[in-house]
């Protein structure tokens, strides 16, 4: 068992077991144990090519991915979460709910940046800044 995680794969798993990810005070929940603060790096590339998106922008959009792109926004923007752009919310919603198994998005040469100890999450409790293994 791995003792590391991958804030992509931990939000694909949970959008695909379909647990809820609530968020808190710049935390993202997944579950009642596992938090992240929403401003964590990913390795998922911005197709206007300005940079990466965090796990927030990205568990914020699947969280919310019912909601119509007007709602979508002002939520987004009430909530303080930075927005997926345009082009990148089919991608992101086909490969973080499992229609398609592969995406492009991801920078495979980052992705290993991105990786966190397990045991630098706070389980139960707020989260403060974590760290990705350099």
């Amino acid at each position: 068992m791995s003792d590391t995680i991958e804030p992509i794969n931990l939000l694909r798993e949970n959008a695909l077991q379909k647990r809820e990810i609530t968020f808190q005070e710049g935390v993202v929940c997944f579950g009642p144990d596992l938090k992240l603060p929403k401003d964590v790096e990913t390795a998922w590339k911005r197709s206007d090519g300005t940079g990466y998106y965090t796990i927030g922008a990205l568990a914020f959009f699947i969280a919310n991915r019912d909601l119509k792109p007007a709602e979508y926004l002002k939520k987004a923007q009430g909530d303080n979460y930075p927005l997926l752009g345009f082009a990148d919310r089919k991608v992101a919603l086909d490969y973080l709910s499992g229609a398609t198994q592969d995406c492009d998005q991801i920078d495979m040469g980052l992705l290993p940046q991105t990786l966190i100890k397990k045991s630098h999450l706070r389980h139960g409790s707020k989260t403060s800044a974590i760290q990705p293994l350099k």
